[in-house]
C-alpha cells in the first residue's frame, strides 16, 4: 500500500496548479509540526478486494480509498486548492506513477467527517474529499 500512496503524492505534485499553492507540502499520514500552509494531507483509509471463487491468497487490492484534505488558514486558498485537487483527480485514468488506474473518482466527504490533518489547530479551513482509486 505504501507504493500507491507515494504514487498518489507524485501524481498530485505533477500538477502545476497544486504546486503553485502547496509547493511540495503534500503529507501522507502525518503533518510535521510547525507546518507551512496551505498544504495537502492524505491517508489511505481503506482497500477493497473484489472476491472471486478462483482467487489465490495474497491478491493485491482492486481499489483504494483516500481521505484527501486541502488545508489553509485562508478559506479562499483552501477552496482553490480543493478545486485543483478535484480537477486533477476526478475521472482520471491512466498512469499514477508506477500504478495504472482504471479510474479515479472524487466525492465530498460525509457531514460527520472529522479532519485529521489539522493536528488540532483551530482557525484552519479544511476542504476534504473521498478519493477512490481503482486499479
Amino acid at each position: 500500500m505504501a507504493e500507491i500512496a507515494l504514487d498518489f503524492r507524485t501524481f498530485l505534485l505533477a500538477d502545476s496548479s497544486i504546486q503553485s499553492l502547496a509547493s511540495d507540502r503534500i503529507h501522507h499520514n502525518h503533518v510535521p509540526q510547525g507546518k507551512v500552509k496551505p498544504f495537502i494531507y492524505y491517508r489511505c483509509r481503506n482497500t477493497d478486494h473484489i472476491l472471486c471463487l478462483d482467487d489465490t491468497n495474497g491478491q493485491p487490492p482492486d481499489s483504494y480509498s483516500f481521505d484527501v484534505e486541502a488545508i489553509a488558514t485562508n478559506p479562499d486558498q483552501a477552496a482553490e486548492l480543493g478545486r485543483y485537487v478535484r480537477s486533477r483527480c476526478h475521472a482520471f485514468r491512466g498512469s499514477l506513477g508506477e500504478t495504472t488506474t482504471k479510474g479515479v473518482f472524487v466525492q465530498d466527504v460525509s457531514e460527520d467527517y472529522v479532519p485529521r490533518g489539522t493536528g488540532g489547530d483551530v482557525g484552519l479551513t479544511v476542504i476534504a474529499f473521498d478519493v477512490e482509486v481503482h486499479v
